[in-house]
């Protein structure tokens, strides 16, 4: 359980800690989230073009809102949802021995 604990506690600060780097990174920027992302379009398109990295093209091709204001929100729940289920698993296979 300690183990289950201090993963969850590593992603959560993680997570945290990403969202304050993206935060002081805006503060210090002089362009606005929509002129740093204009910017470096051309790189993304450079990537998806080139065919080398088919899984991140798809990521690409298939994000709706990649710049959406919730998305660091949806990410960390949906994290948080991956991580609490393979706790789940782990938990009910302990179930499943002590049952022996």
């Amino acid at each position: 359980m300690l183990v289950m604990a201090n993963t969850l506690f590593a992603f959560v600060r993680g997570f945290a800690a990403g969202e304050i780097a993206e935060r002081e990174a805006k503060m210090n920027s002089p362009l606005s989230q929509d002129e740093w992302i204009t910017t470096r379009a051309h790189f993304t398109r450079a990537i998806v073009e080139n065919g080398e990295f088919p899984k991140f093209s798809r990521v690409v091709r298939d994000a709706k809102t990649p710049h959406d204001s919730r998305l660091a929100e949806k990410g960390l729940l949906q994290g948080l949802d991956h991580i609490l289920d393979g706790f789940a698993v782990r938990v009910g296979s302990w179930s499943l021995k002590l049952k022996k």
